[in-house]
């Protein structure tokens, strides 16, 4: 199978963007240690679409700002379009799932 077409990525980009919208608000009102955890995959997971990115349009990789927990979901959507107009749809969307599946 050839990798998947860029509207299963925004697909995909979007349901985890929508999961995120949920639990950002919910991590940032209680301080829950196991939450630490998973906050960290996702911001692992946004560094990850922005070096695939950036390695995609050969451009220098950037540090990944770290935004409130309520903006996830937006940085989320940015990073997967970006990766994806540099046209490194395969692995994006692998992440992306991979993330949404840990969530």
């Amino acid at each position: 199978m050839i990798g998947p077409e860029i509207p299963d990525l925004e697909r995909e980009a979007i349901r985890l963007a929508d999961r995120l919208r949920v639990l950002g608000p919910r991590w940032a009102a209680r301080a829950h240690a196991p939450d630490a955890d998973v906050i960290g995959a996702v911001r692992e997971a946004l560094q990850r679409l922005a070096d695939l990115a950036a390695d995609a349009a050969r451009t220098p990789r950037r540090e990944v700002p770290r935004l409130a927990l309520h903006a996830l979901a937006d940085q989320a959507l940015v990073l997967a379009r970006e990766a994806a107009r540099a046209g490194a749809t395969d692995a994006a969307y692998e992440t992306l799932v991979g993330l949404r599946r840990r969530l």
